[in-house]
Protein backbone atom coordinates (compact mmCIF):
# COMPACT_ATOMS: atom_id res chain seq x y z
CA UNK A 1 0.00 0.00 0.00
CA UNK A 2 1.23 3.55 -0.40
CA UNK A 3 0.33 6.61 1.10
CA UNK A 4 1.75 10.07 0.05
CA UNK A 5 1.05 12.63 1.84
CA UNK A 6 3.15 16.02 2.70
CA UNK A 7 1.12 16.64 5.73
CA UNK A 8 -1.81 14.35 6.61
CA UNK A 9 -4.90 15.96 8.81
CA UNK A 10 -4.91 15.05 12.44
CA UNK A 11 -7.20 12.34 13.17
CA UNK A 12 -7.85 12.06 9.11
CA UNK A 13 -8.00 8.49 9.66
CA UNK A 14 -10.69 8.55 13.23
CA UNK A 15 -13.54 10.48 10.86
CA UNK A 16 -15.73 9.61 8.00
CA UNK A 17 -13.24 9.29 5.08
CA UNK A 18 -14.55 8.92 1.27
CA UNK A 19 -10.95 6.08 0.00
CA UNK A 20 -10.79 5.09 -3.13
CA UNK A 21 -8.97 1.98 -3.68
CA UNK A 22 -6.68 1.12 -6.96
CA UNK A 23 -6.30 -2.79 -6.84
CA UNK A 24 -7.24 -6.07 -7.14
CA UNK A 25 -9.21 -6.98 -3.99
CA UNK A 26 -11.10 -10.39 -3.54
CA UNK A 27 -12.42 -12.69 -4.54
CA UNK A 28 -8.76 -12.64 -6.30
CA UNK A 29 -6.38 -15.04 -4.52
CA UNK A 30 -3.51 -13.90 -2.82
CA UNK A 31 -1.93 -12.66 0.12
CA UNK A 32 -2.34 -8.90 -0.91
CA UNK A 33 -5.75 -9.30 -1.84
CA UNK A 34 -7.10 -11.09 1.02
CA UNK A 35 -4.69 -8.35 3.50
CA UNK A 36 -6.72 -5.85 1.40
CA UNK A 37 -10.35 -7.39 1.62
CA UNK A 38 -9.96 -7.13 5.25
CA UNK A 39 -8.77 -3.28 5.19
CA UNK A 40 -11.41 -2.01 3.67
CA UNK A 41 -14.28 -3.98 4.78
CA UNK A 42 -12.88 -2.85 8.27
CA UNK A 43 -12.91 1.16 6.73
CA UNK A 44 -15.97 0.44 5.94
CA UNK A 45 -17.40 -1.11 9.01
CA UNK A 46 -15.60 2.11 10.72
CA UNK A 47 -17.44 4.37 9.06
CA UNK A 48 -15.37 5.38 6.45
CA UNK A 49 -17.57 5.47 2.78
CA UNK A 50 -14.87 2.76 0.39
CA UNK A 51 -14.99 3.03 -3.42
CA UNK A 52 -12.11 0.04 -5.52
CA UNK A 53 -11.02 -0.19 -8.61
CA UNK A 54 -10.58 -3.54 -9.38
CA UNK A 55 -9.88 -5.84 -12.45
CA UNK A 56 -12.56 -8.72 -13.12
CA UNK A 57 -10.42 -11.33 -15.22
CA UNK A 58 -12.10 -13.53 -17.61
CA UNK A 59 -12.46 -16.61 -15.63
CA UNK A 60 -13.38 -14.78 -12.26
CA UNK A 61 -16.05 -12.23 -13.45
CA UNK A 62 -18.94 -14.23 -12.13
CA UNK A 63 -16.89 -14.74 -8.82
CA UNK A 64 -16.27 -11.01 -8.48
CA UNK A 65 -20.17 -10.18 -9.45
CA UNK A 66 -21.17 -12.46 -6.54
CA UNK A 67 -18.28 -10.63 -4.28
CA UNK A 68 -19.73 -7.11 -5.56
CA UNK A 69 -22.96 -7.98 -4.51
CA UNK A 70 -22.66 -9.44 -1.17
CA UNK A 71 -20.41 -6.21 -0.54
CA UNK A 72 -22.64 -3.23 -2.08
CA UNK A 73 -21.85 -1.28 1.03
CA UNK A 74 -18.69 -0.90 -1.11
CA UNK A 75 -18.60 0.60 -4.80
CA UNK A 76 -16.67 -1.14 -6.80
CA UNK A 77 -16.21 -0.47 -10.48
CA UNK A 78 -14.57 -3.14 -12.32
CA UNK A 79 -12.75 -3.20 -15.22
CA UNK A 80 -11.73 -6.26 -17.44
CA UNK A 81 -8.86 -7.58 -18.10
CA UNK A 82 -7.71 -11.17 -19.56
CA UNK A 83 -6.42 -13.58 -17.08
CA UNK A 84 -2.86 -13.68 -15.92
CA UNK A 85 -0.91 -16.00 -18.78
CA UNK A 86 2.23 -15.25 -16.47
CA UNK A 87 4.06 -15.26 -13.70
CA UNK A 88 2.56 -11.96 -11.14
CA UNK A 89 6.14 -11.15 -9.71
CA UNK A 90 7.38 -11.25 -13.47
CA UNK A 91 6.89 -7.89 -15.28
CA UNK A 92 4.78 -8.23 -18.54
CA UNK A 93 4.95 -4.78 -20.10
CA UNK A 94 1.62 -5.67 -22.60
CA UNK A 95 -0.20 -6.58 -19.13
CA UNK A 96 0.71 -3.56 -17.50
CA UNK A 97 0.02 -1.41 -20.44
CA UNK A 98 -3.31 -2.39 -21.23
CA UNK A 99 -3.96 -2.36 -17.57
CA UNK A 100 -3.20 0.91 -17.31
CA UNK A 101 -5.18 1.87 -20.04
CA UNK A 102 -8.07 0.63 -18.41
CA UNK A 103 -7.36 2.31 -14.69
CA UNK A 104 -6.66 5.39 -16.74
CA UNK A 105 -9.86 5.47 -18.68
CA UNK A 106 -12.37 5.06 -15.45
CA UNK A 107 -10.15 7.12 -13.14
CA UNK A 108 -11.29 10.41 -13.94
CA UNK A 109 -15.63 8.89 -14.14
CA UNK A 110 -15.02 7.43 -10.90
CA UNK A 111 -13.49 10.51 -9.19
CA UNK A 112 -15.98 13.04 -10.21
CA UNK A 113 -19.02 10.76 -9.18
CA UNK A 114 -16.93 9.49 -5.75
CA UNK A 115 -15.32 12.68 -4.46
CA UNK A 116 -12.41 11.05 -2.51
CA UNK A 117 -10.05 11.98 -0.06
CA UNK A 118 -7.56 9.63 -0.08
CA UNK A 119 -6.20 7.72 -3.47
CA UNK A 120 -5.03 3.97 -1.95
CA UNK A 121 -2.78 1.54 -4.37
CA UNK A 122 -2.97 -1.78 -2.82
CA UNK A 123 -0.41 -3.53 -5.47
CA UNK A 124 3.32 -2.24 -6.22
CA UNK A 125 2.47 -2.90 -10.07
CA UNK A 126 -0.47 -0.55 -10.03
CA UNK A 127 1.06 2.22 -8.04
CA UNK A 128 3.11 3.85 -10.52
CA UNK A 129 -0.74 4.11 -12.46
CA UNK A 130 -2.65 5.24 -9.27
CA UNK A 131 -0.17 7.90 -8.01
CA UNK A 132 0.12 9.94 -11.02
CA UNK A 133 -3.32 9.97 -11.63
CA UNK A 134 -4.08 11.12 -7.78
CA UNK A 135 -1.23 13.71 -8.40
CA UNK A 136 -3.11 14.86 -11.65
CA UNK A 137 -6.06 15.19 -9.73
CA UNK A 138 -4.79 16.95 -6.79
CA UNK A 139 -5.35 14.13 -4.70
CA UNK A 140 -3.65 12.66 -1.95
CA UNK A 141 -2.14 8.80 -2.12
Amino acid sequence: MSIISPHPKPGILETGMKLLVVSSIPPYPGGAEISLGHFIQGFSQKGHKVCCISPASDSLIDECAKFDSRNQHLRIHRYIMPDLDFLPYQPNPEFFELEKNKIESCFPGVVEQFSPELIISGRDSIAPIAIPLALKFGLPC
